[in-house]
């Protein structure tokens, strides 16, 4: 079965690519990022349902709608080391640039999570396996090496802000993994790497989807990123997307965080 929504969300992608394309303003500046992602969000979890009769929305509602609260949260903190590393820049935004910021920052987190239950949906994913030793002492470098990516960007940005894209998932993942919350550490420990893959592939694809249609947007996005500027996919380095792919594993393990923390 093929939820509703899931044709609402085509819907939404097509309605966005129009206003992307066929300037009608103010609606394309303001709407046309809201409804390309939410449509992708509600057009993916949709399929999740139509493949596992299960998913993200259809399990539990509330659980869903917190996934975009937590979203402009992570990426407000994004924000917040951009404004120390200086490596991309908003124009054509609309006002309140605050207001138009956060609606558009709440859809990151349920996109990426959304494209990774898809992806775990193939039995390609379903059969990965990488099975690690989980100890003190690793758990310890993990730790420092999350405290020092989190912190060297503050104090040297120019050499160091690819860090930035690693440090919460170095830092929160083995305290997940303490607190026993579901980690990435912890699914390897049992051998299971679905979940690893699943985040790394699936945040890369949305990471295009955000450069391919940032590249004809009104209200866009430009980077400012020392010594690798060349070789672009639409607005983005080549060597930029591997951050993409760190990025996921860092949402993953700030959710399951702050989840943690929410529920005690």
């Amino acid at each position: 079965m093929f939820p509703g929504y899931g044709y609402l969300g085509f819907i939404l992608i097509a309605l966005g690519e129009f206003l992307i394309f066929y300037r009608i303003e103010p609606f394309s500046t303001y709407l046309f990022f809201l409804s390309l992602w939410l449509g992708y969000i509600l057009l993916v979890d949709a399929l999740v349902y139509h493949r596992t009769a299960s998913s993200r929305l259809q399990r539990n509602k509330t659980s869903f709608f917190l996934l975009f609260l937590f979203s402009a949260a992570f990426w407000w903190f994004y924000e917040l080391l951009n404004f120390f590393v200086e490596n991309w820049r908003y124009e054509g935004v609309g006002e309140p640039r605050w207001l138009i910021y956060t609606i558009a920052f709440s859809t990151v987190l349920p996109a990426v999570l959304e494209t990774s239950d898809l992806l775990q949906s193939y039995d390609f994913f379903q059969h990965r396996r990488w099975k690690v030793k989980v100890t003190s002492r690793k758990l310890s470098i993990f730790i420092l090496i999350g405290l020092l990516s989190l912190i060297l960007p503050f104090l040297v940005p120019k050499y160091t802000f690819p860090l930035v894209w690693v440090s919460m998932f170095f830092l929160l993942d083995p305290l997940n993994y303490l607190m026993r919350s579901s980690s990435i550490l912890g699914n390897l420990k049992k051998g299971k790497a679905t979940l690893l893959w699943s985040l790394l592939i699936g945040t890369l694809l949305c990471g295009f989807l955000w450069e391919f249609w940032n590249y004809w947007a009104p209200a866009k996005w430009h980077y400012q990123v020392p010594f690798l500027i060349f070789l672009k996919i639409f607005e983005m380095p080549v060597l930029g997307y591997l951050g993409y792919l760190t990025f996921g594993l860092s949402l993953y393990a700030m959710y399951h965080f702050t989840l943690s923390l929410w529920k005690k």
